[in-house]
C-alpha cells in the first residue's frame, strides 16, 4: 500500500541525518562529536533556537566545530 511506503521512506536513507531546521553546516559539526545530537535534543524549543542563531553567524568550519565543542562541554 502507498501509505506503508510512506512510513519506510520516512524511515529510509533519505531520512535527514539532524533534526529540522539545524543548518547543515551545524548539524554535520554535530555529527562528529559523542552527545552532541543527544544533548540538542533534549533541550528546550527556545534553547535550540539560540543555539542554531548563534551559528548563523559562523563563516569557517573550523570554527563550527570550536562552537560545537563549546555546546557539548558546557554544563547547559
Amino acid at each position: 500500500s502507498s501509505a506503508a511506503s510512506d512510513v519506510y521512506k520516512r524511515q529510509g536513507p533519505d531520512r535527514p541525518l539532524f533534526p529540522e531546521g539545524v543548518p547543515m553546516g551545524l548539524g554535520m559539526a554535530m555529527l562528529q562529536y559523542p552527545g552532541a545530537m543527544e544533548k540538542y535534543g533534549a533541550m528546550e524549543e527556545e534553547a535550540q533556537r539560540q543555539l542554531i542563531e548563534g551559528a548563523k553567524g559562523i563563516p569557517t568550519k573550523e570554527e563550527m566545530q570550536h562552537y560545537v565543542v563549546r555546546f557539548v562541554t558546557s554544563g547547559v
